[in-house]
């Protein structure tokens, strides 16, 4: 099933618990991690949830003003499905739900096909990206679309 966002076709799964259905978009990338301290990062399914900034995906530091605030908009996310862990310099692709808000509230209408962003845990940028498109999307589909 898909919804319409901000004229970019989003993915949704749906899942049952219980008699209470869920519905949460889904957004196929391609992320490449940056050297961390542990040598890789996580992604098992549905356990690692960072932050994208929507933006230039060579930045390596966060944009912080007076007093730490943070001057940049940070969407969570969750990776739904992926490699177990991405080696520094390694690509992959990787399938994030978009967990918060509602369609109306267009909380991640930065995040359309094309889009590039950084991966952030707090403050620290571990990695980099580029949005394909919703799930069930190919490069191909969305030259053909």
């Amino acid at each position: 099933m898909y919804v319409q966002r901000n004229s970019s076709i989003i993915g949704i799964i749906e899942s049952e618990a219980g008699r209470m259905t869920t519905s949460v978009p889904l957004m196929r990338t391609v992320v490449q991690m940056n050297y961390t301290l542990n040598g890789h990062r996580s992604l098992k399914e549905r356990q690692y949830w960072p932050h994208l900034v929507v933006g230039n995906p060579e930045q390596r530091e966060a944009l912080i003003g007076e007093g730490n605030v943070l001057l940049e908009r940070y969407l969570g996310v969750c990776a739904w499905s992926g490699p177990d862990r991405i080696l520094p310099g390694q690509q992959a692709e990787v399938l994030f739900a978009l967990p918060y808000g509602t369609p109306e509230d267009n909380l991640y209408s930065e995040l359309l096909p094309g889009a590039t962003f950084t991966i952030r845990e707090g403050s620290k940028i571990v990695g980099s990206g580029r949005v394909i498109g919703p799930a069930g999307w190919t490069e191909q589909s969305r030259q053909e679309g």
